[in-house]
């Protein structure tokens, strides 16, 4: 009986919280980003959600590696409060640090799909930006 309580316990929980994991993004001019990402959401009322993905790691361009910091903004609104499902999302205050300077202020993937395996699973992918998260 108690492994059943605790798997619907663990099965109702939210988006929010943090969630860690991988972020690769691959430009058309074959620059890389990739690096291990952090998102933290907290629950904004009803099926909304706010956080910040960041991610720390390399830029790999032609002409060659540097440290790399990138920071997003972005809410999230489920479908419904648990279950598999894909999730509206709109990014903004983007940010890409080089070497620890400011490189870049514009979203260069604000058309992001987001999905929630409805449990401790989370990925995103655009045209050119791929994450996969859990907590």
């Amino acid at each position: 009986m108690l492994p059943l309580v605790l798997l619907v316990l663990v099965g109702c929980r939210g988006l929010d919280g943090t969630w860690t994991g991988d972020l690769l993004c691959l430009d058309d001019h074959r620059d890389t980003l990739d690096g291990t990402a952090m998102l933290i959401l907290d629950a904004r009322g009803g099926s909304r959600f706010a956080g910040q993905l960041r991610a720390e790691g390399t830029d790999s361009s032609t002409d060659g590696m540097q440290d790399m910091l990138l920071s997003w903004q972005l809410d999230l609104v489920a479908a419904a409060p648990t279950g598999q499902q894909g999730l509206d999302s709109t990014v903004s205050d983007c940010r890409l640090y080089l070497d620890g300077y400011l490189a870049d202020e514009t979203c260069i993937e604000p058309n992001q799909r987001w999905t929630w395996d409805g449990a401790d699973g989370l990925s995103m992918s655009s045209y050119q930006c791929k994450a996969d998260l859990s907590r």
